[in-house]
């Protein structure tokens, strides 16, 4: 995982699956990354040894309407950032593969199988 970062890994991995793929993805980061936590559509949580965190300088974070740690004006204060960034073109997604539209059931098949690094595209 770390190679398709160019070696180095990732600053931020944003995990809505968990399981084992969340756990892939933690080992994608760089040292002093930060892991969002956000969803567990795979039906279990990614499982992070903490001292693979403290040995790494990795910051984890949960994110999300449901998170109690963060009030509301915290929580609003963090979107706007997070928009503000997004309209000046950061963070950058990685692409990893591009469809045509009429290849959509092809394209979930990838993605369903974890063949897939970065976004996929569905082009029409």
């Amino acid at each position: 995982m770390r190679r398709a970062a160019g070696g180095r890994g990732v600053d931020v991995v944003w995990d809505s699956v968990g399981g084992a793929a969340g756990r892939q993805a933690v080992e994608a980061l760089a040292p002093g990354g930060r892991f969002v936590v956000y969803g567990v559509a795979s039906g279990t949580g990614t499982e992070i040894p903490g001292a693979l965190v403290y040995a790494r300088g990795l910051t984890v974070i949960g994110y999300g309407a449901g998170n109690p740690a963060l009030d509301h004006s915290r929580r609003h204060a963090l979107q706007a950032r997070a928009l503000a960034e997004a309209a000046v073109g950061r963070p950058r997604p990685v692409v990893g593969r591009r469809y045509r539209l009429e290849e959509a059931p092809t394209a979930h098949t990838a993605l369903a199988a974890r063949e897939t690094v970065g976004k996929v595209l569905l082009v029409p």
